[in-house]
C-alpha cells in the first residue's frame, strides 16, 4: 500500500531529525546530541511533576515508566 506523503511534511521532518540529531557536546569518543539533552530534561519535569503533585511513590512510578518507554523505543526504533 501506497501512502502520498505531502513534501511539506517531509521536509519538515527532514529538518527536524537534522536539528536533534545534531551534536551539542563531544568530548572524545562521547557525544551528547540535543535530543538526549531533550529526553533527559523531559525526565527531569516528569519525575518532579508528579513527586510535586503526587509524592514520591508516583515520582518512582513515573520515573520507571519513563525508563521503560525509553527502553521499548531503543529496541523497537527503526534501522
Amino acid at each position: 500500500m501506497q501512502i502520498k506523503i505531502p513534501l511539506a511534511l517531509v521536509r519538515l521532518w527532514d529538518n527536524a531529525c537534522d536539528l536533534l540529531n545534531a551534536p551539542l557536546w563531544v568530548r572524545g569518543s562521547i557525544e551528547l546530541r540535543r535530543v538526549d539533552a531533550l529526553l533527559v530534561l523531559g525526565f527531569i519535569f516528569s519525575v518532579g511533576w508528579y513527586g510535586a503533585t503526587a509524592g514520591w511513590q508516583a515520582a518512582a512510578a513515573a520515573a520507571v515508566m519513563y525508563a521503560v518507554m525509553s527502553a521499548l523505543a531503543l529496541i523497537f526504533r527503526p534501522g
